[in-house]
């Protein structure tokens, strides 16, 4: 969480989060002795329904359903201070309330303060505990991981 605001915004967002997850994995082996694998997201195969995915479809092996669906005009993503650029629109998924499924719906960090939420305490690095929200819906994955944004040729 803490390179969040920093992270998100650079040119080598895809290395650095490709080494997170490595470094993740290794934690889970050698801190909590986690013998299995990380799981693989095939972004081409659910690029038109990620909602419907092992990942996010609610079931207790995921990483919980979906936010409850609340009608809204999607999310403004405001660039960090420091950082030049335009603020990004996120459209609208197929959620943006509180997940109610799956082994995860709660949150106890955040917000970060990147959308028009305030930040939470802390900087959003304090406690917090609420519902975990989310809005997962085809419209960047079907612009951003479908097969020819993916696939190297």
């Amino acid at each position: 969480m803490q390179q969040t605001l920093s992270i998100h915004f650079t040119g080598n967002f895809l290395a650095w989060h490709r080494w997170f997850l490595y470094e993740y994995e290794q934690a889970l082996r050698n801190e909590c002795g986690y013998k299995g694998y990380a799981p693989y997201w095939d972004w081409v195969k659910y690029a038109d329904a990620p909602e419907k995915s092992p990942i996010f479809n609610g079931d207790p092996y995921s990483l919980g359903g979906n936010g409850k669906y609340i009608p809204h005009n999607g999310t403004i993503i405001q660039v960090p201070e420091g950082v030049v650029g335009q603020p990004l629109y996120l459209p609208p998924g197929l959620g943006g309330g509180c997940v109610e499924q799956g082994p995860f719906t709660t949150v106890n960090l955040g917000p970060l303060g990147l959308t028009t939420k305030p930040p939470g305490p802390n900087g959003g690095l304090g406690y917090n505990p609420r519902c975990l929200e989310r809005d997962v819906g085809p419209a960047l994955n079907q612009r951003y991981a479908n097969a020819s944004s993916v696939l190297c040729e």
